[in-house]
């Protein structure tokens, strides 16, 4: 009998009082010029999510957008990043971006260019350091500016982003009916803009939106008005999540690869490894017709596709395991005769 041992990778709080957005400020939805960025291109939802990382809402939150395939956009605070940094790794990991919130939540609009650039470099070193790309975002703690603080952020290559809708979940705090309170307020402020012109960029905070019934009736809210839920870097920028460093045959979308496989023989005869690409997440684009056998090179076409079929379209949470069969075609076992193994793919990571 022979055993395949797979790992799948896939892909893939400070309470604050905001101020409201100064009347003629600037806008993003052309995603141009220098100015603050308030909105999005029309169509897009860009759920954010300030003061984090939290030990347990955080990962929660990047969880649970990710299961359902949406993107959103973390702003962290260099001293927490330094304290959880794998948090941190972790939602760079399933893709969502990563942008800075200050370093110890201090009012910029109070603060020299020295220390404005200060606590922004250091925060965005502490990003980098956790394993994330360098952050190209920054949101003023309290949406507190000032012109010495944005020429900081300028030098730094940070665009300073603040908000189109604020439920004011710190308001709320976290009782029971804060969900429905404040999902409440998004949709009313949401239903209240000209979403023909812009999208809206939605204020929120890990540590009182962090729960999964918040997740879903945001998600909820986006479906029904007809609006893409994606990261502030997509609907400002136009820029798409990036692919992971770690899969450089990866060639379009948010794919995913099967990392190492082990054969293990009936009689103890040497493992052989190999691995297996498959270049679309959602699982049914087959293997942009890669073939070969079982070893250092190839990619095991058909074992592969049955599972894709199997599992059309379906998607996988973190820590997930399915089982499948996973046909050998090389007819290399133990008794000279293809056989079929049960398989497991185990997700870490969720595209």
């Amino acid at each position: 009998m022979y055993v395949h041992q797979l790992t799948l990778l896939v892909l893939a709080s400070t309470a604050v009082r905001a101020i409201p957005r100064p009347q003629g400020s600037a806008s993003g939805g052309s995603g141009g010029g220098g100015g603050t960025i308030y909105d999005c291109l029309a169509g897009m939802m860009a759920p954010t999510f300030d003061d984090g990382p939290d030990p347990v809402k955080t990962m929660a939150l990047a969880d649970s957008f990710s299961q359902a395939g949406a993107v959103v956009t973390f702003f962290f605070l260099g001293s927490k990043v330094t304290e959880h940094p794998q948090i941190v790794q972790s939602v760079c990991a399933q893709g969502h971006t990563v942008g800075i919130h200050g370093f110890n939540h201090d009012h910029f609009g109070t603060l020299s260019y020295d220390d404005a650039y200060s606590q922004m470099a250091r925060s965005k070193q502490a990003v980098v350091d956790a394993g994330c790309p360098e952050p190209k975002l920054m949101r003023f703690p309290y949406g507190e500016e000032s012109a010495a603080a944005n020429q900081a952020a300028s030098a730094l290559n940070l665009r300073v982003i603040n908000w189109t809708v604020d439920p004011r979940d710190y308001d709320c705090g976290h009782g029971g009916h804060c969900v429905a309170q404040n999902l409440g307020n998004i949709a009313a402020q949401i239903d209240g803009m000209d979403a023909k012109a812009t999208g809206p960029i939605v204020l929120q905070h890990d540590d009182y939106s962090g729960s999964k019934d918040m997740t879903d009736g945001l998600l909820s809210i986006a479906s029904e008005r007809g609006l893409r839920v994606v990261s502030v870097a997509t609907c400002v920028f136009g820029e798409e999540p990036a692919r992971p460093s770690w899969w450089p045959e990866n060639q379009r979308g948010m794919g995913m690869e099967i990392g190492t496989v082990t054969t293990t023989g009936d009689h103890g005869k040497p493992s052989k490894k190999h691995k297996v690409k498959v270049s679309d997440g959602s699982y049914h684009a087959g293997l942009d017709g890669e073939t070969g056998e079982w070893d250092n090179q190839g990619y095991d076409e058909e074992g592969t596709s049955a599972f894709l079929n199997q599992h059309a379209g379906s998607r996988m949470s973190a820590g997930a395991e399915r089982a499948f069969s996973l046909q050998d075609p090389s007819g290399e076992t133990d008794n000279a005769k293809p056989a079929t193994g049960l398989c497991r793919l185990r997700s870490k990571y969720l595209m």
